[in-house]
């Protein structure tokens, strides 16, 4: 997929399966962005998603047989899904965590989830899942 730099992209409930040659969503720089309920199946290499400056709505993508390392590419601090976006959201944004993992103490372990943009209080706030661990 090529990459959109300006204008409205949205990607609902795509399924790609296999090996890309090298990215599966290239989703770099687009601004308006809705991405949810796609799918990513058995990709041993490449990466399912990149998403360097990206802005908008990632949610409930899913990765089935994808290792963690093949999931997002690694371009620098603007990676969308990464860890927590550093825009401004004009609406209750939610950008899903691409590479969520468990953390915390034993007995409050937890697995950081997504991102939820409060207007109200203008800043993003961790939706996170405990695990029991």
């Amino acid at each position: 997929m090529s990459s959109v730099q300006s204008g409205n992209l949205t990607l609902d409930g795509n399924i790609v399966s296999g090996t890309p040659s090298t990215v599966s969503y290239n989703i770099t720089s687009t601004t308006v962005l809705t991405a949810q309920n796609n799918i990513c199946i058995n990709q041993t290499s490449g990466f399912c998603w990149t998403t360097a400056g990206a802005q908008g709505t990632l949610r409930n993508n899913t990765f089935r047989g994808v290792a963690l390392a093949n999931v997002v590419q690694t371009v620098g601090s603007s990676d969308l899904g990464r860890s927590t976006p550093s825009f401004v959201y004009n609406a209750n944004g939610v950008i899903q965590n691409l590479v969520a993992s468990e953390t915390g103490s034993t007995g409050s372990k937890y697995v950081l989830r997504e991102w939820f943009y409060d207007i109200a209080g203008s800043g993003w706030i961790q939706q996170r899942m405990l695990t029991g661990n």
